[in-house]
């Protein structure tokens, strides 16, 4: 290296010395609402830390990794983390809790090596996921479209105090969720069940919840998608953000908003193309009106951007992963995501340091972001504790009271969207002789169902998980070997192509047998199965799904949570008469209702109901002028004219109560 050469290299260490200890010793900025979090003081070992950094590790403290070690970290995983020294690293997936504990343990390894902070982040959805074939101790939690199906806060606080009790139970303490993003408005999208469905209402109330749980178990919860539009997907194409600029305040931004008011330190922004926000089409982690315009300016965000993945084809095809690093940093992103490590992560951190040497980087910018980062990480800090143990990962997993919760919320996220002649509930004299066939969940429901139908018989259709679809041979098969069933229950899946499942519907019905089909995921393919006699949708990942046929055996049998059905005009009524209020007009049961717009036969909020009724057994009225009555159906005379609200407390037969309130304008 010439002279001229070694200068301009020491002058560039020198500028990443001065941004890190700048951002170290500089002042807060003004703090996000983090009430109930563990904080710890600045320390000035802090600041001796990072002075004890390599250049690329001090870059690398606004990296945010994945690691590729399936099991734990692999070789270049560690050559990777120790020469870099990232913010964090995300783990994708695993095959059970006691195996993400060993692995965060040895990544906390790095930490108490560095001095300095690490962010162990997954999702526990991602974490939990099983491969065809592959064996997971797991248990199942709701999905977030289902817990849109149920619209039950108290379901959605539940739900998220078993995912952040989960969480760092095994060692993580970023959990990379919820996913704000609303549900698909893109015809032909498939969607996905990790979104809380298509109301940003109920969406920011739910991020506002879950942000909250993560805070109280330890773990900072990091709202993904940022600005939304992420479902907008086809197969093969990219993500598109279709809402125009003028209805973002009221429908994707509203659940970050909504995050932020919450006290969120951490936004992600992901690689959606966002056209009608970004003149020059480029990815949201890469656009300055993203970043600076609309979570900086419009939701006055204060905490730490994470944008990327910068290694994802959407990224890639506008620069290479070491470019997009830079773009990401000028579009004013904190911190950088990336699906991978290794040596593209290497390339990244000298492309970062060219540019912070060339001036093409703001290091002021650079100093504000690592100074967001530093303050969040010190804001959240846990006291050092013993790396957690394996067996108490799994204790974590397997607790009795986690499994009731889940249990509860798939119950009332259970949706029937058709029901036709009153096929179910099913009945022990008129619906056997019964037949249980599909793609998932076939045995689990078949146990559950023996133990009150009979004659009962079970075939499952093993092939269609690995061709991606049913082939008319099994078709054959099921039809030719069960003529005279009366009714069959059919399980299918939306991760499948739909025309071979609706031709095994349509085969079935010819048989003369009445067919009650389960959907199992997102409901995109819903229109096809519409020829069955009767629909139920679980909004759970067919690879893993034992809760959810729990809770769809209750619903066949007639056992399931009551909703509220309340009315969306004022009741109107005359002073001095008597009218008759009826829980079972009221009410509806199964609770769940479709959270996404399918189709104009499917929309949102769609959903049939059983007699209600059957399932009561205790009702009070309070009429909202100081009178109550108990009874299922009564008969009341408001005194006066006025405005009232009227609330019914009813409980099912297990002792679920729902509550539901309307509004009464008596003249």
């Amino acid at each position: 290296m010439t002279g001229a050469g070694r200068i301009r290299m020491r002058a560039a260490r020198c500028a990443i010395r001065v941004f890190l200890l700048i951002a170290v010793a500089a002042p807060s900025l003004p703090a996000q609402d983090v009430s109930g979090v563990v904080s710890n003081p600045p320390s000035d070992a802090l600041a001796v830390a990072v002075e004890k950094l390599t250049p690329p590790q001090r870059i690398g403290q606004l990296m945010i990794v994945t690691a590729e070690g399936r099991t734990r970290p692999s070789t270049s995983d560690f050559a990777y983390l120790e020469q870099c020294s990232p913010g964090g690293v995300i783990i994708q997936q695993i095959n059970s809790p006691g195996a993400a504990a060993s692995y965060t343990a040895r990544l906390r390894g790095l930490e108490l090596r560095t001095g300095l902070p690490l962010w162990i982040g997954g999702n526990l959805h991602w974490l939990a996921q099983r491969e065809r074939g592959a064996v997971s101790t797991f248990m199942q939690v709701p999905s977030m479209l289902a817990l849109g199906a149920a619209r039950d806060m108290a379901a959605v606080r539940d739900v998220a105090g078993v995912i952040a009790e989960h969480m760092r139970g095994m060692g993580f303490d970023l959990y990379l969720g919820p996913s704000l993003e609303l549900a698909p408005e893109l015809p032909g999208a498939t969607g996905t069940i990790h979104c809380f469905g298509a109301d940003p209402v109920f969406a920011g109330e739910a991020a506002a919840v879950f942000t909250g749980a993560a805070r109280e178990a330890g773990v900072l919860a990091m709202p993904m998608g940022f600005p939304g539009g992420g479902a907008n997907r086809k197969a093969g194409s990219a993500a598109v953000l279709l809402t125009p600029e003028a209805l973002l305040g009221e429908q994707d931004l509203l659940p970050y908003r909504r995050a932020v008011e919450s006290g969120v330190l951490l936004i992600h922004v992901g690689d959606t193309l966002v056209p009608t926000i970004d003149p020059l089409g480029r990815p949201a982690c890469l656009s300055e009106q993203v970043i600076r315009g609309l979570i900086r300016e419009r939701l006055g965000f204060q905490g730490v951007i994470v944008a990327g993945p910068m290694d994802s084809r959407q990224v890639t095809q506008v620069a290479d992963a070491a470019e997009a690093a830079v773009l990401g940093f000028e579009a004013g992103a904190d911190m950088l995501y990336f699906e991978q490590s290794g040596p593209m992560m290497l390339k990244a951190v000298r492309r970062i340091g060219d540019a912070l040497q060339s001036g093409r980087l703001s290091q002021e910018a650079l100093d504000g972001s690592l100074r967001r980062v530093i303050e969040a990480k010190r804001a959240h800090r846990q006291p050092t504790v013993a790396p957690i143990k394996e067996r108490d990962a799994e204790k974590v997993a397997s607790r009795r009271d986690f499994v009731e919760l889940c249990y509860a919320a798939e119950r009332k996220s259970v949706t029937l969207v058709k029901n036709e002649g009153g096929v179910l509930p099913l009945n022990k004299k008129t619906s056997g002789p019964l037949l249980v066939t599909g793609v998932a969940g076939v045995d689990e429901l078949y146990e559950l169902l023996k133990k009150q139908m009979k004659p009962l018989a079970q075939q499952r259709i093993a092939t269609a998980l690995h061709l991606g679809e049913v082939q008319d041979f099994e078709i054959k098969r099921i039809t030719d070997r069960n003529r005279g069933v009366r009714t069959i229950v059919c399980l299918l899946s939306s991760s499948l192509l739909t025309e071979g499942q609706a031709k095994l519907v349509s085969e079935l019905r010819a048989t003369g047998g009445r067919v009650v089909v389960v959907l199992i995921g997102y409901p995109h393919g819903l229109p096809r199965f519409a020829q069955a006699d009767a629909v139920l949708i679980a909004y759970c990942d067919p690879q893993h799904c034992d809760q959810s046929i729990r809770a769809v055996a209750d619903v066949l049998f007639g056992d399931a949570p009551l909703g509220a059905s309340v009315p969306p005009e004022p009741v109107r009524l005359r002073a001095g008469a008597a009218s008759a209020f009826d829980a079972g007009a009221v009410l509806r049961c199964p609770s769940g209702r479709l959270p996404v717009a399918v189709s104009e036969a499917f929309p949102l909020g769609a959903g049939v109901s059983f007699d209600a009724a059957a399932v009561l057994s205790k009702a009070e009225w309070d009429f909202g002028n100081g009178k109550r009555v108990k009874g299922n159906a009564v008969s009341f005379a408001y005194d006066a004219p006025g405005r009232y609200t009227a609330t019914l407390t009813a409980t099912g037969a297990r002792k679920e109560s729902v509550t539901a309130s309307f509004v009464v304008e008596v003249e």
